[in-house]
């Protein structure tokens, strides 16, 4: 069951990363007859299909459990074996024992694109307040100023981008907001 868990969390944290770079979707497992299928080479047969409305990429047992998928704690996956047929199923974390939120934060820290942090001591410059995560480059953690839409009163991403040493990490605090990221 160890092994299993380890491919779980695989999964998990490649369809969150994938759902916060694309949206909505599911993952594709696609037996092919050059390779097969192996749980040993599971990231290997990977693939993260976009929801999309105006296709049909996707079966349409995968689409109805997108409409009512929670992405941060279910994984919708599709596998095609060797002689096309597709099997849809939703995954959820309960007997599993980790989310695909928890399995993306395992791999890429506490930080997720999208959340809002408050950082609560100074760092260099860069004063306290309110910032969002939007990605990790080398050694640094970019965020941007939070700010709130004059027009409609939701918090929203400012131009003022800070970035500060990974060292820094713990300075932020996780605050329960989010906001899209592009």
């Amino acid at each position: 069951m160890k092994h299993d868990i380890r491919y779980w969390k695989m999964l998990a944290a490649f369809s969150y990363a994938s759902y916060l770079e694309h949206g909505d979707g599911a993952v594709l497992i696609k037996e092919q007859p050059s390779q097969p299928f192996s749980p040993a080479d599971l990231d290997k047969h990977f693939q993260y299909i976009p929801f999309n409305p105006d296709n049909d990429d996707l079966p349409m047992d995968a689409v109805e459990m997108i409409t009512e998928y929670d992405p941060e704690k279910e994984v919708i996956l599709m596998i095609v074996d060797a002689k096309g047929q597709t099997v849809c199923l939703q995954l959820s974390a309960e007997k599993l024992g980790v989310t695909p939120l928890e399995a993306y934060q395992a791999i890429h820290g506490k930080f997720v694109p999208g959340a809002v942090y408050q950082l609560t001591q100074a760092i260099d410059a860069v004063q306290p307040g309110y910032y969002i995560y939007e990605r990790e480059e080398k050694a640094s953690l970019v965020f941007c100023r939070m700010g709130m839409d004059e027009d409609e009163g939701d918090v929203c991403k400012t131009d003022e981008v800070i970035r500060v040493h990974r060292d820094f990490r713990d300075y932020y605090i996780a605050t329960q907001m989010k906001v899209g990221v592009e």
